[in-house]
């Protein structure tokens, strides 16, 4: 028996944004298997998920930045501070080079796994004329992941990881004052400059 934990950070933004390689790259920082920020605080010797991963929930319409995870019912607060500990830190620390290019080359290779076949690159050249980013979009959205540096991949957390909301599926009650003091007690104060 496992609770199921969404957190959503936002608001987000578009698939159009300029910030969206930015938002890829920070995914894989938070939970690229093994070595992921979120499976070091949620897995590894701390056994809190078994499952753990981060994602930019993007279309046409704004989204939100995604965490995801399982963890025991006993679990969850401890598992959702950390979480959101973790959101702190992308926001607060900036990642060294080894991260950073470990990050860069999960997407870039996801990129290119995503465009083996004729199909995969006509349903992406589809895709790009629906949002409105045109058929050289790929070759853009490539060269941006290559030139972001960590000083702009902090810039994006701060913009990004903020207003946490939180939704827990369980079999077994999760209190909601509890799900509240983790957050309260990790979540950035709202006087703080990169919190806005």
């Amino acid at each position: 028996p496992m609770a199921a934990v969404q957190i959503g950070f936002g608001p987000g933004t578009t698939r159009q944004s300029p910030d969206y390689p930015g938002l890829s790259i920070l995914s894989n920082v938070l939970s690229d298997f093994p070595a992921g920020w979120l499976q070091q605080a949620l897995r590894g010797s701390k056994g809190l998920a078994y499952a753990v991963w981060a994602y930019p929930n993007v279309g046409l319409a704004p989204g939100f930045f995604a965490v995801v995870f399982n963890t025991k019912p006993q679990t969850v607060t401890e598992a959702l501070s950390r979480s959101i500990a973790v959101a702190n830190r992308a926001r607060e620390d900036l990642v060294n080079e080894s991260t950073l290019a470990r990050a860069k080359a999960s997407v870039l290779t996801s990129e290119s796994f995503r465009r083996q076949s004729n199909g995969d690159r006509a349903r992406e050249a589809a895709l790009a004329e629906l949002y409105g980013m045109g058929l050289d979009e790929p070759k853009q959205f490539l060269e941006r992941v290559r030139h972001i540096d960590a000083e702009q991949l902090r810039a994006i957390a701060r913009k990004y990881l903020r207003n946490p909301v939180v939704v827990v599926m369980s079999h077994e009650l999760v209190e909601q004052q509890a799900l509240d003091a983790a957050v309260e007690a990790t979540a950035p104060p709202a006087s703080d400059p990169a919190h806005k």
